[in-house]
């Protein structure tokens, strides 16, 4: 364990994981939900299975901590300063306390403390499928728990698993059904049989008290236990004790050891019973061995019910087919051979499944999905596993020819072409299929996945509806990421990345009044690179939120450099997604604003349409905290067809950034000349000031002063230059304007 999984997460000084964790369960809707018969189930299975009074389907709020789910305790949350799971969140895997009085974290936990107080937890992390973790599964008792296995904690992590699939699925009202037929109320029939046996291991004493909820004294069973005395347990099963888990168990009664939970099957009147046996050494007053005491339960229940949570944690609650975990399990063992038999990889999702999520909703878009799993499945040869990895993505592993693998791309293919009818409407569904044919000497699970991902990304370029077998040249673009990623740290370390800016002007007085700050790569082998060459990548590494940073402070420190000039202008910034769902963006504008004394009101945060609507909330409260500080606003991309007049009116805005798309075809598109009329008085009714981009003919200033545009950007002034050619044109402004006061 690192040192900072030492530290509940709710107290560790760096806050950012716990809200992160906080802001990505608050999006589940789940908080202070009523109870839901799913994740009540998996609470009382999870109970009978590891014989624990209390497990909890724990969620990780603010500040407490509340149960989805619970059985033997009737709270129904706690504060996080006497959680165990405030420390186990912190794990990759499950965190076991065995007894914890014995822990330096927990021993002197008021809830230890208390009479019959916590002694065992288990808790495993609630891990979302985009990375947070919101909660555990944990179980709790009052008993040390010493022989918590390995097979115990993987259970335990895949009953985890399914709960996470229920909150991700508990939106879907089809899901919900899905999941709550799977999981049925499962009742532990009991059998307690007591035993002695004798130095030679060989039953001197057998009694039953319960079978099956039968009495003792009806008990059919209890002439078989009579007919037992005098034989040895693995006699009477025939069994071979040479090998597992006899060998082992044989060894302990050797050693004159105790033992506990030896599982074994038999059957009974055609029916499979599974048993477990636990015992200890007799010893009289004088040490002398006298033989073994113990009893036997039946737990078939117990281990049908550990066996249906391993069949659900392995499947997709919504189709039924496979899921993530299954499948990645499935591969590796294809793969993990000296020869990789022949074998066929399909990865492909629904084009556009969005738009219908969006314009039908959730129940329509999941019983699409249901449907398609079908027709997947019709089309899947026998040796072959189809899963749902997430969302509308599905994948298809081959065991055969290459030839049937491309045969099982053509069906699905063609079984997509017959519309889907639900609820009334009749759906028209296009996949794209990424091929990979796997080679006898690849064995990488990792790379065979991406290669399948790069090929459908080329069916998708290609044109869609299509499918596309890997080739090797597709790993170029990828490999060309992978290595700008590997020069980001030294390009931030040398200061290669700098600042071009295009001037913008107000319309009224013909003066330049700010500029938009763009990113630039001067890389020492391959000159200037433009963001179109590197932005993407970028913005999905590490280095992405310093690179932010270090825009801001070469904006901030331009903006003073040129008030110090008497050149004043406002500098825009454009922000990364990730730095406005990050937690410090205000604080970083605030710090470099004061490193460099630049004035708040020379700043201008640029934010895109596509980034601000993802979370409206949280970029609603960052922007807020943003323009408190002085600092102005502006939305860019603006008619780009994702905001809403609702969402507009939402952000804290100055300025809309009217898309260069509606100016660059005004003199073409009749339509777009009324769009962009229409979208300048829209803007200034709530407010809000207009700057065109895109600007490039004077044709476009002449229209865009009439509509009353307040501002203009784009070729016809300027194009994106560096700050010694903009400080060059900002002089030259100045002196044009003072020019013309001389002279007006």
């Amino acid at each position: 364990m690192t040192p900072e999984n030492n530290v509940p997460i709710h107290l560790d000084p760096n806050r950012a994981f716990h809200l992160e964790n906080v802001s990505a369960l608050q999006r589940f809707k789940i908080l202070d939900s009523a109870p839901e018969a799913a994740f009540d189930h998996i609470v009382e299975i999870a109970s009978r299975v590891f014989s624990v009074p209390i497990v909890l389907v724990s969620l990780i709020d603010l500040n407490r901590q509340w149960f989805k789910a619970k059985v033997g305790l009737d709270l129904c949350e706690t504060n996080l300063d006497v959680s165990f799971c405030t420390y186990a969140v912190r794990q990759n895997d499950v965190m076991v306390i065995p007894d914890a009085t014995k822990d330096i974290r927990f021993a002197n936990n008021e809830l230890v403390k208390a009479p019959d107080g916590i002694r065992f937890y288990a808790g495993a992390p609630l891990r979302t499928t985009d990375g947070f973790v919101v909660g555990t599964l944990c179980l709790v008792d009052g008993v040390p728990h010493l022989d918590f296995g390995s097979e115990d904690r993987a259970l335990l992590a895949k009953l985890a698993v399914l709960v996470v699939d229920l909150m991700e699925g508990r939106a879907s009202h089809q899901a919900s059904l899905e999941a709550k037929s799977k999981l049925e109320d499962f009742t532990t029939a009991s059998l307690d049989i007591f035993w002695e046996t004798d130095v030679e291991h060989r039953f001197t004493r057998l009694s039953s008290e319960t079978m099956l909820g039968v009495s003792a004294s009806a008990n059919p069973w209890d002439a078989g236990l009579e007919s037992m005395v005098g034989h040895k347990r693995w006699d009477i099963l025939n069994v071979d004790t040479t090998r597992e888990p006899w060998r082992s168990h044989l060894q302990l009664l050797d050693a004159r050891k105790p033992f506990r939970d030896l599982r074994y099957a038999k059957e009974f009147d055609g029916k499979l019973m599974h048993f477990s046996v636990s015992g200890r050494p007799v010893f009289d007053k004088d040490g002398t061995f006298l033989g073994y005491r113990g009893a036997t339960q039946n737990v078939t229940e117990q281990e049908q019910s550990r066996l249906e949570a391993e069949r659900l944690a392995n499947s997709d609650p919504l189709t039924g087919l496979a899921n993530r975990r299954c499948w990645n399990t499935a591969l590796r063992d294809r793969l993990n051979v000296d020869k990789v038999p022949p074998t066929g990889i399909l990865l492909f999702d629904v084009d556009r499944f969005k738009d219908i999520n969006d314009a039908l909703g959730h129940a329509v878009g999941d019983r699409l999905l249901i449907d398609i799993a079908k027709r997947i499945v019709n089309c899947s040869v026998k040796t072959s596993l189809a899963a749902r990895l997430g969302g509308d993505e599905f994948a298809l592993l081959i065991e055969g020819t290459n030839e049937e693998t491309v045969r099982s791309a053509d069906c699905i293919l063609q079984a997509m072409t017959r519309p889907f009818e639900i609820d009334g409407h009749n759906l028209h569904v296009e996949l794209s299929i990424g091929i990979k044919l796997v080679g006898p000497q690849e064995h990488e699970c990792d790379r065979i996945m991406v290669d399948a991902d790069l090929a459908l990304r080329t069916a998708k370029l290609q044109g869609r509806r299509r499918h596309v077998v890997y080739d090797p040249s597709m790993r170029k673009e990828n490999d060309s990421r992978i290595t700008l990623t590997a020069q980001f740290e030294r390009a931030l370390q040398n200061n290669e990345f700098e600042l071009h800016f295009q001037p913008q002007m107000r319309l009224s007085n013909d003066t330049i009044v700010g500029v938009e700050s763009l990113l630039r790569w001067n890389h020492p082998e391959r000159g200037l690179l433009y963001p179109n060459q590197f932005l993407n990548a970028l913005e999905t590494s590490a280095f992405d939120i310093p690179a932010g940073q270090q825009v801001i402070d070469l904006a901030c420190k331009q903006a003073r450099i040129w008030q110090d000039l008497g050149t004043p202008v406002r500098v825009g910034i454009n922000v990364s997604a990730s730095q406005l769902y990050g937690d410090n963006l205000p604080k970083v504008l605030d710090d470099a604003m004061t490193r460099h004394g630049t004035a708040a009101t020379m700043i201008e945060v640029e934010v895109t349409e596509r980034v601000a609507l993802g979370n409206v909330e949280k970029i609603t409260s960052v922007l807020e905290a943003i323009r408190e500080l002085g600092i102005t606003i502006a939305f860019d991309d603006f008619g780009t067809g994702f905001a809403s007049l609702s969402s507009l009116m939402q952000f804290p805005l100055d300025r809309v950034k009217v898309d260069q798309r509606f100016i660059t075809d005004l003199h073409k598109n009749p339509a777009n000349t009324r769009l962009t009329s229409g979208l300048i008085r829209l803007c200034h009714s709530l407010g809000f000031e207009v700057i065109a981009e895109g600007v490039e003919k004077h044709a476009h200033e002449t229209f865009l002063r009439k509509q009353n545009c307040d501002e203009v950007q784009g070729y016809l002034y300027s194009k994106p230059v560096d700050a010694r050619q903009t400080t060059d044109f900002l002089i030259k402004g100045k002196r044009a304007q003072e020019k013309r006061k001389q002279t007006g």
